[in-house]
């Protein structure tokens, strides 16, 4: 009786302490002392009774959803970094029901359902925003398209407003004047303004000089003209390649410019036509996908409740075993305590240990309530 008695006095959500309060009435009566044993057995189910109203308390509570919002009340607003494998329930809520289900909440099989719950619902939180986000495109595309037909007369005036076919005469006619100075050894053509407005005063000179006669000034200003010619033509010939080269080398830029020119110009006038096929195509995209993610959040919402019905199932069956097994324990209390009362009605011994209030004194009733 001894450690009996000590642990009678414990926990009772311990299965031990349940059974000693069977056990020690039982040591009692084997003993022969009814009175101790009846008092002991109303005790017990007093006990019993109190805790299967909180067992049936608690699991009303779970029906209507108490413990999975107390269990993930502290993570509602986690971030989704810290969903799927790596996130763990690191402190249990201390509420009536989360005190029966200490070894469940612990189960693997409770902590992966749990995890699952949580990655729903931040599934449904995420196809929350996405639904909103839907919106926020519908106003992206109208703007884009007010700024299209606010931008169009502009673009309509730049492209007119440049003539690329007008550039690419004027490039190939330039290759051929290139071409032709190259072929007739020009060299003059590729000479510098000033070089040539000296050129064309000493080549119109030589008529002039001409009509001087034999006039010896007149044969000294000659041979000054051809000097300055000479000199001139010398400089003009010294340079010739390097600025051949240099024209060559400006009219491939000049090509490559123009093509870009080209290429830019086909992107834009491409660009203008095409938006409004875009326009259309990526309004029809965003239309489809309304009902799309509509469907999905109809999923998920009923996944969500799938799993929670699965956590406050796995929950109730477990609060209900506990239940049925004090069930258990208050028939056998009863038991016993009719048979005591059979034997002091057969003795005619009454057993005063037990109120009348709290323990009726027919063991008949107490017979057929057990049963």
């Amino acid at each position: 009786l001894a450690p009996w008695l000590e642990l009678r006095s414990r926990n009772l959500l311990d299965s031990a302490v349940q059974e000693s309060l069977l056990a020690v009435p039982y040591a009692f009566a084997q003993l022969g002392a009814d009175k101790q044993a009846a008092d002991h057995y109303v005790d017990a189910i007093e006990a019993f009774n109190t805790e299967m109203a909180r067992l049936t308390s608690s699991i009303d509570a779970i029906s209507h959803g108490a413990l999975i919002t107390e269990l993930l009340g502290q993570h509602a607003d986690a971030s989704s970094d810290s969903s799927g494998w790596y996130w763990r329930l690191d402190r249990i809520p201390d509420t009536i029901e989360s005190r029966y289900l200490y070894d469940l909440l612990a189960s693997n099989r409770f902590q992966e359902g749990l995890k699952n719950y949580r990655d729903l619902l931040q599934l449904n939180k995420n196809l929350d925003h996405w639904a909103q986000s839907l919106g926020a495109f519908d106003d992206i595309l109208d703007t884009r398209q007010r700024a299209y037909e606010q931008r169009l007369p502009n673009i309509n005036g730049n492209l007119t407003s440049v003539d690329l076919d007008a550039l690419a005469a004027k490039r190939v006619e330039l290759e051929s004047r290139l071409q032709e100075i190259e072929r007739s050894d020009d060299v003059v053509a590729l000479g510098t303004p000033k070089e040539q407005q000296t050129w064309r005063k000493l080549t119109a000179m030589e008529p002039v000089l001409a009509k001087l006669g034999a006039d010896p000034s007149a044969a000294e200003l000659r041979d000054k003209q051809r000097f300055l010619k000479g000199l001139l033509i010398w400089d003009l010939r010294r340079d010739y390649k390097a600025r051949l080269w240099a024209e060559k080398k400006s009219l491939g830029e000049l090509n490559r410019q123009l093509r870009e020119a080209q290429r830019r110009h086909h992107e834009v006038m491409s660009a203008r036509d095409d938006w409004p096929k875009k326009f259309a195509a990526l309004s029809a995209r965003v239309g489809g996908l309304k009902p799309r993610v509509a469907g999905m959040q109809a999923e998920a919402q009923a996944a969500l409740t799938r799993q929670q019905d699965f956590l406050q199932g796995l929950a109730i069956d477990e609060l209900k075993a506990q239940r049925d097994r004090l069930n258990t324990y208050m028939l056998q209390a009863r038991f016993a305590l009719a048979s005591i009362y059979d034997r002091a009605a057969a003795n005619n011994e009454p057993a005063e240990a037990a109120p009348a209030a709290k323990v009726p004194a027919d063991s008949r009733v107490l017979a057929e309530g057990a049963k």
